[in-house]
């Protein structure tokens, strides 16, 4: 009982975590602060993230599901905001072939219908839509929210520890989002810490 009780509070908090990221990351948004999301990356990132939400639940995934269910809202909401004048406007070559990938991905799960296959789709394409925000963040750290990035951080190991299941379906996910989360953060913490320089 002790254990189960521990996947529910570490599926919990990670919801939670999860949430209050979203809301403190629009909320910056929307006042006006300098966050400035990668409208392509938030676009992908719901795309693919919704793919691994419902393999890993046609899978029987746990509880380790949960992070995965809010953090495809929260990019859905962002990729709005992002698309209706909020995000950043600096889009090359890289967008174009993450947008490709995805539909790759897409199609490529709808072709195979195998779930651990769709995750793997999605993992390598989820991969790729994190370059441009990371590039971007690595160049303008000051265009991403520390905060938000640390709660989400957190989420994603919560979501991992969620789990009783120790299987691909299951892990894989929520263990690519601890480091490319973890990523992101570490990019605009440090990033931050550099003086600014005027161009």
């Amino acid at each position: 009982m002790g254990a189960f009780s521990w996947y529910v509070v570490s599926a919990t908090l990670s919801g939670v975590f999860s949430v209050a990221a979203g809301v403190i990351y629009i909320k910056d948004i929307l006042k006006g602060g300098e966050t400035r999301p990668n409208a392509v990356s938030f676009f992908l990132w719901t795309v693919l993230q919704a793919i691994a939400l419902f393999a890993q639940i046609k899978s029987g995934a746990t509880l380790s599901v949960v992070i995965v269910i809010f953090v495809t809202l929260n990019t859905a909401v962002i990729t709005v905001l992002a698309l209706i004048g909020y995000g950043y406007r600096k889009y090359g070559k890289i967008d174009f072939f993450c947008l490709i990938l995805a539909i790759a991905a897409i199609v490529g799960w709808q072709v195979t219908g195998n779930p651990i296959l769709a995750i793997g789709l999605a993992i390598a394409g989820d991969a790729f839509a994190f370059v441009p925000t990371a590039l971007k963040t690595y160049r303008e750290p000051r265009s991403e929210h520390v905060p938000a990035w640390a709660l989400i951080t957190v989420a994603s190991v919560l979501g991992v520890l969620s789990t009783d299941r120790f299987d691909t379906a299951n892990l894989a996910f929520p263990l690519y989002l601890v480091l490319s989360n973890g990523a992101i953060f570490s990019l605009t913490y440090f990033g931050r810490k550099k003086p600014i320089v005027s161009n």
